[in-house]
């Protein structure tokens, strides 16, 4: 390049300069910071949401996939593991024992167990018996966390599934709550 046409490009820009007014610049502003924003927040969010989406994709076919080669989970166990697996959950017929245990944890934690509910579900599919207690429990706040925590620490069986908390007046100390387990058996039949 020449020196006149570098001075041709300079009154060029002064000229563009001069005519742009505070609205102009402001938008200029704008458009540099959307870009801006856009490369150093927004791309990285979206290539991130790409690759997810590209994830998902591999993980439905690879589901597919094993759907149609008849692939379950139980027979990407061996026999053994199986058989190991169900033999740590004991029989139905130690429930009463198993409830025991529960209600001795809540009279060492000065908890008022009244009548519980009981629910025995049987899966078709599956070796295992699901026996689901409800019981309303009176107490305080700690005895009720000691309880909760001795049940799944005497009853390796034992799962929690819920814990609802009511107290009648904001001052009381007492609360009224529903504690849901399920105890995890093998089944007999």
């Amino acid at each position: 390049m020449d020196m006149t046409s570098i001075r041709i490009a300079r009154w060029h820009m002064r000229r563009w300069m001069a005519r742009m007014t505070w609205s102009w610049l402001a938008a200029g502003g704008l458009l540099a910071f959307g870009a801006g924003f856009y490369l150093s927040m927004l791309g990285p969010v979206l290539d991130d949401l790409d690759a997810m989406d590209h994830r998902l994709l591999v993980l439905r076919e690879e589901a597919r996939s094993a759907e149609h080669a008849g692939t379950k989970l139980t027979q990407l166990a061996t026999p053994g593991q199986l058989v190991a697996f169900y033999k740590y959950f004991p029989s139905e017929r130690s429930i009463p024992d198993w409830i025991e245990k529960i209600s001795a944890a809540a009279a060492r934690n000065k908890l008022n167990l009244r009548q519980g509910e009981y629910q025995v579900i049987r899966d078709k599919n599956s070796k295992l018996l699901l026996y689901q207690v409800m019981l309303p429990v009176k107490g305080t706040y700690p005895n009720l966390r000691g309880f909760i925590d001795e049940v799944l620490t005497e009853v390796p069986i034992a799962s929690l599934d819920n814990v609802k908390f009511e107290r009648q007046k904001i001052g009381d100390e007492a609360l009224v709550s529903t504690v849901m387990l399920t105890l995890h058996l093998g089944s007999e039949s």
